[in-house]
Parts: C-alpha cells; sequence; structure tokens
C-alpha cells in the first residue's frame, strides 16, 4: 500500500501522468478541472509520510512495549 500511495503521489512530479491529462482537464473544466490532482496527491503524500514518520520515531510496531505499562497501570 505505501509503494501504492507514494506512485500517486508522486504521479504528475515524477512524469507518471502524461502531460495531456492535466491539459485535457483544464481544456475542459477550466482552472478548476486541476483541482483534484492537488487534494488526491497531497492526501497521497500524507498517507506514505505519517507512517514514516511514525516507523522513523519509534521504529518497531506501534502495539509493543509501552502500551503494556499503560494496561497494568489502568487496573
Amino acid at each position: 500500500m505505501l509503494a501504492v500511495d507514494a506512485t500517486r503521489a508522486a504521479g504528475v512530479v515524477a512524469g507518471l501522468v502524461p502531460p495531456v491529462v492535466p491539459q485535457a482537464s483544464i481544456d475542459r473544466y477550466g482552472p478548476a478541472g486541476t483541482l483534484p490532482t492537488p487534494v488526491v496527491d497531497g492526501g497521497a503524500a500524507r498517507l506514505v509520510l505519517v507512517p514514516l514518520a511514525f516507523a522513523a520515531r519509534y521504529r518497531g510496531p506501534w502495539a509493543r512495549g509501552g502500551q503494556r505499562r499503560w494496561v497494568v497501570a489502568a487496573r
């Protein structure tokens, strides 16, 4: 899933989407026709960056270690 989101986020920038596609959107719908591209690509970028940031910060599975202490302390 991370690879799919990464390619979606890099779609227009990396040239994975042909330049004809955004031009056709502008021709058909005007400048607002290109609005879905940054919205979807921005969301995909977030779906890549957030898990990578957590992985870099905690360097392990999220449900490991510290959560056991909270369960024991709550009893």
